[in-house]
């Protein structure tokens, strides 16, 4: 059987390709879509099948059924990345069923000849060589974070245990002023009570150095945590605000 691809992923039908090729048929890979309307348009012995890219078409407003039969080229074609089908079995049943809703009035068409391709393709496509890398095969994989990031997921999802969990995020100076805000963040803390208990923590400083400090800390937590952690500035004070989302 002679077989057209027209896809985006030229590497992933190259395998699905490799595949067929060793059931003995044969295979050609198209991926600029005039020059593969050309080749089928113009030749005088069409292809068995037409194995085309689901991603390459916008389905709303285009049938390439309906286009081929106009050109007056009607090849059997299917979707070899088609988003219904959800295992191989139904895969194979979903071909069948497309070619005979739009191909079952040709009589030149022999639809039990492909069933075993149409196997043959699906298995392809389940192999672990090819799934991986086919689009709207399987669920999308979650984006993978940098460790960085996955250590402040896990610092969050302890926040509410110690605070000295913060002091790998944080300069010194501002994790001092942190750790007095978390351990008073169900009340607002004046500059003054501010400046009394940094003095506890041997740390003497000016009214304009806490506003300072404070407005650093504002940074340093936007930056790490910018939809989580906030210092507000409300009646009596400032105070530390931990989202839980």
């Amino acid at each position: 059987m002679t077989i057209y691809f027209y896809t985006l992923q030229r590497k992933v039908c190259r395998k699905i390709a490799d595949i067929l090729e060793d059931n003995h048929h044969t295979c050609c890979i198209y991926i600029d879509p005039d020059e593969f309307y050309n080749a089928i348009l113009n030749m005088k012995t069409y292809p068995d099948l037409l194995l085309l890219d689901y991603l390459s078409f916008n389905h709303d407003t285009f049938n390439i059924y309906r286009y081929m039969q106009e050109a007056g080229a009607l090849i059997p074609l299917i979707f070899y990345n088609d988003p219904f089908p959800v295992n191989r079995v139904m895969r194979v049943l979903h071909w069948q069923m497309m070619l005979n809703i739009y191909y079952s009035n040709d009589k030149t068409i022999d639809m039990h000849l492909y069933i075993p391709v149409f196997n043959q393709i699906a298995y392809a496509l389940e192999s672990e060589q090819v799934k991986p890398y086919v689009s709207l095969l399987q669920p999308p994989k979650q984006y993978p974070e940098s460790n960085a990031t996955f250590e402040k997921d896990m610092l969050l999802k302890k926040i509410g245990r110690d605070a000295r969990m913060f002091e790998n995020f944080l300069p010194e100076s501002l994790f001092r002023i942190f750790k007095i805000f978390y351990a008073h963040s169900v009340s607002p803390l004046r500059i003054d009570q501010l400046q009394k208990l940094l003095a506890k923590e041997g740390v003497k400083i000016t009214k304009q150095s806490v506003y300072s400090t404070i407005c650093r800390l504002r940074k340093h937590l936007n930056a790490l945590f910018p939809s989580q952690i906030h210092i507000i500035r409300i009646k009596g004070g400032y105070r530390l605000i931990i989202s839980d989302e």
